[in-house]
């Protein structure tokens, strides 16, 4: 069983990390201070891309920043899940949100998303732009 406690707190960012040859393309995962929570640089499953242009090679290992976003994405939306008491279901017309309230709070129930942890992670930030706005009208409305 998992201590969700001991969890690293999000979200998490994917930070590529510059190589100084091509067998040290990585990716680290970093918590919300910056602090390297883990990285892919013993990963077995690396497959290096590389780009050039005006000179410069750019370095990237696919398999590692796909699944280091797709973790990310994962925690981002479990500390929605954990905070708000969101959860989502698949319906004819993509992923929604289902709610912990009957208010359909800022159109959230009406939208559709491609998959679940986008939306969990995009109602989370839709929620926190418009309660702000919300909040800014009423300090306005309030101060006259």
């Amino acid at each position: 069983m998992i201590d969700l406690k001991s969890l690293s707190p999000a979200p998490w960012e994917v930070v590529h990390k510059s190589p100084r040859a091509a067998d040290e393309v990585y990716y680290d995962m970093v918590g919300p201070d910056g602090k390297v929570l883990f990285d892919t640089c013993n990963s077995d499953v690396m497959l290096l891309h590389v780009e050039h242009d005006e000179g410069m090679s750019h370095w990237w290992d696919e398999t590692g920043r796909t699944n280091f976003n797709f973790i990310a994405a994962a925690r981002y939306a479990f500390d929605v899940m954990m905070r708000r008491g969101w959860g989502v279901f698949n319906g004819p017309r993509g992923w929604g949100v289902a709610l912990n309230t009957l208010d359909d709070l800022y159109g959230i129930r009406e939208k559709r998303w491609p998959d679940p942890f986008t939306a969990l992670v995009e109602a989370d930030e839709l929620f926190h732009q418009t309660d702000q706005t919300e909040k800014s009208k009423e300090s306005h409305a309030a101060a006259r």
